[in-house]
């Protein structure tokens, strides 16, 4: 009988424990499903342009090359001026209505073009702003894209000169970088 109660003094101070620690991180216990005026937050899934695309080359289009330092996707301006180049990769990831948000590096020597694209759609263009900086960083967004696994998804940049910057007596040209796309559920 003492082995009983002393079990049964341990599974309730368990429960205790147990109690007071959800009531103090917030857990909650809901048996109804949420009403619609409360909204589900799921993380953002993001794909790394130097990690997830896999295909540099894509017919049509120039090579891209991967630029490890700044973590981007680039296309080689001084071979490719005024050119676009693509990188394609498959979702991989879960059907859905998201808000995709690029995020560029914009430069000094021009205002590049991007395009995103599903499945040879084109679902949204963004032009870098005008810098008077050197490498900084940029995003867009593009609201209520519908993408399902299997959809190729496809990320087209430019390169561009705005002939500001001198450079081998021409001018320099911007090269396109991009360094993620992040997608969240819309609401």
């Amino acid at each position: 009988m003492k082995k009983f109660k002393a079990y049964k003094s341990f599974i309730q101070y368990s429960l205790f424990v147990i109690i007071c620690t959800c009531h103090f991180i917030g857990c909650e216990q809901r048996s109804e499903q949420p009403s619609h005026s409360e909204s589900i937050v799921y993380e953002a899934d993001t794909l790394f342009a130097i990690q997830d695309f896999e295909h540099l080359e894509v017919d049509g289009y120039v090579p891209a090359y991967r630029d490890e330092d700044r973590g981007a996707i680039a296309i080689n301006s001084v071979e490719f001026p005024g050119e676009f180049g693509a990188v394609e990769t498959v979702w991989r990831k879960r059907s859905g209505v998201y808000d995709i948000t690029i995020e560029t590096i914009p430069e000094e020597d021009g205002e590049s073009t991007y395009r995103f694209i599903i499945n040879g759609e084109v679902k949204g263009e963004f032009v870098n702003p005008e810098t008077d900086s050197t490498f900084g960083y940029a995003s867009h967004n593009w609201n209520g894209v519908e993408i399902n696994p299997g959809d190729t998804i496809r990320v087209v940049s430019g390169t561009h000169s705005n002939n500001k910057i001198p450079e081998n007596g021409g001018f320099a040209w911007a090269r396109g970088r991009w360094s993620t796309l992040i997608f969240q559920f819309s609401n």
